[in-house]
């Protein structure tokens, strides 16, 4: 699965997250706070509709992801 484009989809799905770039300008090396703007209300519910894919990932965990690619590697640790 594409991780980074679940992300896009998501963040198209969800004008309320508070994303401050379009789907078409993230890569997986954009900061999750700084260049995304989203803040930690934000940030749970993107992670609560990526858990619809990958129930097992662990919402606590959010404070070590700095970029999209620290979420990318966590959700490959989940894939079945």
């Amino acid at each position: 699965m594409d991780h980074l484009a679940l992300i896009k989809k998501i963040i198209d799905e969800n004008e309320d997250l508070g994303c401050r770039l379009k789907s078409s300008e993230i890569t997986e090396n954009h900061l999750i706070q700084k260049d995304l703007g989203l803040d930690s209300i934000g940030l749970m519910s993107l992670i609560y509709d990526i858990q619809d894919v990958y129930p097992d990932l662990d919402e606590t965990l959010m404070t070590n992801w700095q970029s999209l690619k620290d979420l990318i590697e966590e959700m490959k640790k989940h894939e079945s």
